[in-house]
């Protein structure tokens, strides 16, 4: 029997795709193991050393010290295949070289899943070989398909009005408030200059500080119209106190979820403008401030666009359905979408697995850091016993598991 690890990052964004993959794997024989990378590591590790592991399928490998800490298990496992879902494929002229492997053994010890030809060729520029590069579409886009969330019941649970316009605000901004030196760093080694990683913070951090500005300063009678649902990006704490008591602030539950019961969507930058146009709901790009192109998201252009949250009303969201309708802007960015990605990613980790080609493929032991993945080993027990002392909720440490603490499958609230 093969033995296949899946990893995921962000429960939200990732896990219900990733259960639907094992499902199908699972069908055809194969055993098949789930855990999340930031969390779970140790867990996988400990598998790894008394089974046999054929592939390991992770969300990402952008640089040498990301596919160092896979070294282990290609100890373990000499035969190992190693396949990057790339669950970030869309950015910015700035962040472009952030998603792209930089390492060699990034780029061609690892097989790469693409959702179309859009990024395919970013990853051939860089120096991919095509051979392994393998187009399957964007498994989370199968939602769009599946997808049964009811207005009526979300507004039960969240407490929302069924009589109001219900407005999605899917931010990717909030980074900002833990942004340190050791992820500038970080990025620096990949390749951005401190300039321009410094720019991007002070644009980011203002345009936020704007809208959370307008938000506790709107008319009372906007509230009495609209439902403002304030998402933060998956994995990402908001600091409280921040936004008037009529904004609610909602993470729980997929995107595809949302965008099935909300009247429109609107981003600062954030990739969900696709999703919303893809389920045929009302996009709206929101620039406070200007925007430079080199930070702008690609193809985010193509969409309406207002200056101020008080800018939204019915006429504004049926410009931008109408609007929307014509460009159909997400089919180059996101592939096919039929609701079969999640079917032919598991058809193409089973083809890589009977036609692996020793000369065109193998998963290269490389000097590794063992400091890094002691640490890395260290971060889940120690995350593991503050939740299970119950002090992990006073102490917020370590400070980027609280950060990530709802993608923490152990944490009380995400059982």
């Amino acid at each position: 029997m093969k033995s296949v690890i899946l990893f995921y990052q962000h429960a939200v964004r990732e896990f219900s795709s990733i259960m639907k993959l094992k499902e199908i794997l699972g069908f055809k024989g194969m055993h098949v193991m789930v855990y999340s990378i930031d969390f779970e590591y140790v867990n996988a590790l400990r598998f790894a050393k008394k089974h046999l592991v054929d592939v390991i399928v992770t969300p990402w490998m952008y640089h040498q010290a990301n596919y160092e800490k896979f070294v282990p298990f290609i100890k373990y496992s000499r035969e190992l295949i190693i396949i990057n879902l790339h669950h970030e494929q869309i950015s910015s002229k700035f962040t472009e070289e952030l998603l792209i492997p930089q390492s060699e053994e990034a780029k061609n010890n690892v097989y790469h899943l693409v959702w179309g030809d859009f990024f395919k060729l970013s990853l051939l520029n860089a120096g991919v070989k095509s051979s392994l590069i393998k187009v399957t579409g964007n498994m989370r886009n199968d939602e769009v398909f599946n997808v049964q969330s009811s207005r009526s019941d979300f507004a039960e649970k969240f407490n929302l009005n069924m009589s109001k316009i219900w407005v999605l605000f899917a931010d990717n901004r909030n980074w900002v408030n833990y942004w340190s030196e050791a992820e500038k760093a970080e990025r620096m080694v990949m390749g951005i200059s401190e300039t321009l990683l410094e720019e991007h913070y002070l644009l980011t951090k203002n345009s936020l500080e704007i809208t959370i500005s307008e938000l506790n300063n709107l008319d009372k009678g906007f509230f009495k119209r609209f439902e403002f649902i304030y998402r933060p990006h998956p994995g990402i704490q908001i600091k409280e106190g921040l936004f008037p008591k009529e904004v609610r602030i909602l993470s729980e539950r997929t995107i595809y979820e949302w965008l099935n019961v909300v009247d429109v969507n609107v981003v600062w930058s954030s990739t969900t403008i696709f999703e919303s146009e893809v389920m045929g709901i009302p996009s709206i790009v929101y620039e406070p401030i200007e925007h430079p192109d080199i930070f702008k998201t690609s193809g985010t252009d193509s969409y309406y666009k207002i200056n101020k949250i008080s800018d939204i009303n019915e006429n504004v969201i049926l410009l931008a359905k109408q609007m929307q309708e014509k460009n159909k802007n997400y089919q180059m960015f996101y592939g096919k979408i039929d609701g079969k990605a999640t079917q032919r990613v598991a058809d193409a980790v089973i083809d890589i697995l009977n036609n692996k080609d020793e000369k065109m493929y193998i998963a290269k032991i490389i000097p590794y850091s063992k400091k890094a993945v002691i640490r890395a080993i260290l971060f889940n027990y120690v995350t593991r016993l503050l939740i299970f002392l119950h002090l992990f909720d006073i102490v917020k440490y370590p400070r980027s598991a609280w950060k990530q603490k709802n993608d923490i499958p152990y944490y009380k609230e995400n059982i």
